[in-house]
């Protein structure tokens, strides 16, 4: 029997990155029951542990080809596991990794275990985008490693809800990484969970016993009483912190959940005034914990209860030393938490005003101490907070000089550490937020200055660390934004050089991973922007080509998830500029169709984050039916998109505003389009499609 130097060979997309860290716990942590160790089986005697498994961590390679150290992997790996879903069945990289393995080892040794999509579905019109498999997993692979036209009968676990589940997927590749019968390690998996299920009920009846019996008047020696209630606080603090990692193998959140249940209804029978500052500390910790489970779990109403908890135990630590700062900033975090939930739901009067109290609580902590830079950092923190606050609102010139404050206090902090990543990264980070805001305000010069500055760190991180992707993707974003300010100033040149240059690190890192959302997006925005200038250059086959590889990109991650807002607002402006580009028709139509479709979604329920696309949308499709003769339906998009954009005038961007002026031409109400023109221009706005409004406008008013 050859001998392999690794068990299995784990092939994902890493766009699957925590389902590739959770098969590969399960793996490596399985211990074959004692039954079942040194059976014979086609691969030799069945392996106590299934170890080692091989995973690329180090992301997929930019090169063209698999490199050196994969090909190894593959080559001595005795099986190979394909995490399977729509990234996957879309990768390339996975697609190579499944052909060499079956060139070297043939068809029989390869496992899958599916975590979303559906198999078989490229066969079925309409729903191709959620096929699973990847194309030479759904086909044999011949001696030279190319994929054949005869179909493959792949081997496949099922991991999501309505398939086997996690738990029995695993099993089932277990069984045939070890070349065992299902059945016999289901069986003895039974047992063996039994036998865990006693402990941990044994463990929480204890719990409860301990917990209960503080409650009951039974207890009169106060001693005894103390002793017990601090045994239940030890307890409650290990079971939500160093036990967390060895429970959730056995019942993933629940059982975690059914102790914090338990801490809870401990707590709520205290009066917090008489317990001490320690178990107040673990109170507080162990609620926050307890929050953070819910939150994980999206279940904001449970998530509240534990925040809210917490937040009063914290008061009454600082009731008991208000100037304490470790107290302060405890406090602090529960204040936070509880304001970050009704973010999260929607209720930003309440957030704001959590917020505020964050802020109040950080600026306590750096006037105590001015140069402990944990504080200093804190309040940067507690001032983007409230920047965002106010620029979800719609109040740009409000959020301003919080994002200042921001970026100057982690300016100073990046200057005091100058060798700090970390702080670094944080800093660009704050520019980032300062220079976006000043682009939807219509303040284009500074946010050119910040971008500069914010691509300059970038820049020096990256002459550190050139293959550090997370870096990298920030860097295409900031060029992206730099091109469209200097668009926005009518300065043709610089926007196509930065856009070139957003273009060179997007493709960068597409060709590592193609799958990856948020690259993909902000590739897709670059395009789009890029479309519009060579338009603007008469090369309408160029814009078209670019055009349609962003709708390409964006409509991807739009269909692997039909509830990504970012991913739909992305397309519906990709296609609204497919739309404007004059060059084949019938691409044109079809691309009318799809936003025609795609806005009826969008003003089910708009958010204000939807207004400008919304415009954008009602415009080019209002031009587009007009050029087919259809007025009336013309007007209908243009009277959809400017009731939305005139009833809210005073909170949308510079760039939805200038939508808003051409509606107001196409519908024919020339005194406010000129009263918008007027405004627009104060401003400084020199973008070339504002530039041929003002033409059209004039040409309107001379009729």
């Amino acid at each position: 029997m050859e001998k392999f130097k690794y068990r299995a060979f784990i092939s994902y997309s890493h766009a699957d990155e925590k389902a590739a860290d959770w098969l590969q716990h399960a793996l490596e942590s399985y211990v074959a029951p004692k039954a079942i160790v040194g059976k014979p089986t086609p691969w030799g005697p069945a392996p106590r542990r299934l170890t080692p498994i091989f995973r690329d961590r180090a992301d997929l390679p930019a090169a063209g080809n698999l490199n050196s150290e994969i090909q190894a992997a593959l080559s001595e790996s005795l099986f190979q596991v394909i995490i399977c879903s729509p990234n996957a069945a879309k990768s390339r990289w996975v697609n190579e990794e499944i052909k060499l393995f079956k060139k070297l080892h043939g068809q029989e040794r390869t496992l899958a275990v599916i975590v979303s999509g559906e198999p078989g579905a490229s066969a079925i019109p309409g729903r191709e985008a959620e096929e699973c498999f990847p194309p030479a997993l759904r086909f044999r692979v011949d001696e030279s490693g190319e994929i054949t036209d005869e179909p493959a009968e792949p081997i496949a676990a099922d991991a999501r809800a309505k398939g086997d589940g996690r738990r029995d997927a695993k099993l089932k590749l277990i069984a045939g990484l070890l070349g065992v019968k299902l059945d016999d390690l289901i069986q003895r998996d039974a047992a063996r969970r039994a036998r865990r299920a006693r402990l941990v009920i044994g463990g929480l009846a204890a719990l409860s016993i301990v917990l209960g019996g503080l409650t009951l008047e039974a207890i009169t020696a106060r001693g005894e009483a103390q002793t017990m209630r601090g045994q239940a606080e030890d307890l409650i603090e290990f079971m939500l912190g160093d036990l967390k990692d060895k429970l959730e193998p056995v019942g993933k959140l629940n059982v975690l959940e059914s102790v914090g249940q338990k801490a809870l209804g401990y707590y709520e029978q205290q009066n917090l005034k008489h317990l001490k500052e320690d178990a107040l500390s673990r109170r507080a910790r162990a609620l926050i914990l307890v929050g953070d489970i819910h939150q994980r779990r999206h279940d904001y109403d449970a998530a509240l209860i534990a925040y809210e908890a917490a937040a009063e135990t914290t008061e009454e630590q600082l009731r008991r030393a208000p100037n304490d700062p470790q107290w302060i900033f405890d406090h602090a975090q529960s204040v936070f938490y509880v304001a970050y939930i009704a973010a999260e739901r929607g209720d930003m009067e309440t957030a704001e005003k959590g917020y505020q109290e964050y802020y109040r609580l950080a600026q306590q902590l750096v006037a105590i101490d001015p140069a402990n830079p944990k504080w200093r950092l804190e309040l940067a923190y507690a001032t983007s907070n409230l920047g965002t606050v106010r620029y979800n609102a719609g109040a740009y010139d409000e959020a301003a000089p919080y994002f200042d404050e921001s970026v100057e206090a982690r300016r100073a902090l990046s200057q005091d550490a100058p060798d700090d990543a970390d702080l670094a990264d944080r800093f660009a980070y704050a520019l980032s937020w300062r220079a976006f805001n000043d682009l939807l305000r219509g303040r284009y010069a500074a946010a050119i200055e910040s971008i500069t500055e914010q691509i300059s760190v970038y820049d020096s991180l990256l002459a550190k660390e050139p293959d550090n992707y997370e870096i990298l993707d920030y860097l295409s974003t900031a060029r992206r934004r730099l091109g469209e300010a200097h668009l926005s100033l009518g300065d043709i040149e610089a926007a196509q050089r930065a856009l070139s240059e957003a273009k060179a690190v997007a493709d960068r890192l597409l060709a590592r991973e193609a799958d990856h959302a948020l690259w993909a997006l902000n590739a897709a925005y670059v395009e789009d922007q890029l479309s519009f200038l060579a338009s603007l250059a008469g090369r309408e086959d160029e814009a078209a080509a670019f055009a349609e590889h962003a709708v390409s990109l964006a409509r991807t991650i739009f269909e692997r998830d039909r509830t990504d807002i970012n991913a739909r607002i992305a397309l519906a402006c990709t296609l609204a500029r497919r739309v404007d580009t004059r060059w084949d028709e019938d691409a044109r139509k079809y691309a009318a169709d799809s936003l025609s479709v795609l806005l009826e979604d969008l003003l089910k329920d708009p958010k204000p984050r939807d207004f400008s696309v919304i415009g954008d949308a009602t415009l080019a499709l209002a031009r587009f039916t007009r050029e087919t003769g259809d007025e009336a339906k013309a007007q209908d998009y243009a009277r959809t998109g400017l009731t939305l954009l005139a009833a809210r005038e005073k909170i949308i961007s510079v760039g939805a505003r200038t939508v808003l002026a051409q509606l107001f031409l196409e519908t024919g109400d020339i005194e406010n389009a000129r009263r918008l023109a007027g405004e627009l221009g104060a401003i400084g706005l020199k973008h070339p499609e504002f530039v041929k409004f003002k033409e059209r406008l004039q040409e309107a008013e001379t009729k």
